[in-house]
C-alpha cells in the first residue's frame, strides 16, 4: 500500500491499479522531480547513460539524460492530480487523438 502526501492530500492505492506514465518536467528539473517522488515513495525511472569524458588529461564520469524533460512514474489514476500539481512538473505525455495521459504498457 502506498500513501502519497502531495498538496495536503492523502491517497491510498494498491499495486494492482498502478500503471507507468511519462511526466513532462521543466527544463533541467528531471533529477529534482525524480528525487522528490522518491522521497514520497513513488516508483520512478529516469533513463540515463553513464559516460566518461576526458578533459585536460583527467577522466570525468558524467550522467547523460537519454530522454530530456521526461520522468517515468508508476502511479494510479487517483494520484495523477497530485503528481500533476508537483513543483517543476509540466504535464503528462498525452495521446494526441484523445488528450488522455498515455499509459506505458509493462514489458
Amino acid at each position: 500500500m502506498l500513501k502519497l502526501f502531495l498538496t495536503n492530500v492523502v491517497l491510498e492505492t494498491t499495486d494492482s491499479d498502478k500503471h507507468w506514465y511519462v511526466v513532462l518536467t521543466r527544463t533541467n528539473s528531471e533529477r529534482k522531480v525524480r528525487d522528490y517522488f522518491q522521497l514520497q515513495e513513488v516508483d520512478t525511472f529516469l533513463p540515463v547513460q553513464n559516460r566518461v569524458i576526458e578533459r585536460e588529461g583527467k577522466r570525468i564520469e558524467r550522467e547523460r539524460l537519454l530522454l530530456p524533460r521526461m520522468v517515468f512514474v508508476h502511479i494510479s489514476r487517483q494520484e495523477m492530480a497530485a503528481v500533476r500539481s508537483t513543483l517543476n512538473v509540466y504535464d503528462f505525455l498525452r495521446d494526441r487523438s484523445t488528450g488522455a495521459p498515455t499509459c506505458i504498457p509493462d514489458a
